[in-house]
């Protein structure tokens, strides 16, 4: 089955746009703003759907991709579960801006699941709820359930972000 990356390959050409535009001075930089994060997710999504992907969302507004359901048999996670995941995550561009690869030797990062130290962005939280045991999914995280206006670190303001998960394990938290 084809990964997102498959289809955000032809916008790397957008990531060659910005690393051209970072050589401009701040006055000549155009600040992002939540229309044109809007208009850069609704071609994505249009080109997702358009490519045959079945795109849901959630009550709270993540779009995700089910690349494998995972077992359904098993719930999924509640709050203090201990949870087992990797991931990576994209901009839009399709370039990586994290990965769990990048702290964890087996890539495998092991949590309390809605713990507040852990610090998930909502929209991660929120992905992770509806997913299940062995599942890999797409979830595409509007702004508003990640960094907002403020943006983080290499984060910009008002970036939808998308993030290849796999739930590995769940650990209820009354074992």
């Amino acid at each position: 089955m084809k990964n997102i990356n498959t289809y955000l390959f032809p916008l790397l050409i957008s990531s060659i746009v910005l690393i051209f535009s970072s050589c401009l001075t701040d006055e000549e930089k155009e600040e992002r703003t939540y229309a044109m994060e809007m208009a850069e997710l609704d071609e994505l999504l249009e080109k997702v759907s358009n490519d045959g992907y079945d795109i849901d969302t959630t009550d709270l507004g993540v779009y995700y991709i089910v690349y494998e359901e995972g077992n359904t048999g098993i719930p999924s996670p509640l709050e203090g579960d201990t949870i087992t995941i990797d991931y990576t995550g994209y901009f839009t561009d399709g370039s990586v801006f994290d990965s769990s690869k990048n702290y964890f030797t087996d890539g495998l990062w092991t949590f309390k699941f809605m713990d507040e130290e852990v610090g998930l962005i909502p929209g991660m939280t929120d992905g992770l709820s509806i997913m299940h045991t062995g599942g890999v999914y797409d979830l595409i995280i509007p702004s508003s359930l990640a960094y907002g206006a403020t943006g983080s670190g290499l984060v910009p303001p008002y970036t939808s972000l998308i993030f290849t998960v796999t739930l590995h394990q769940v650990k209820p938290v009354a074992e």
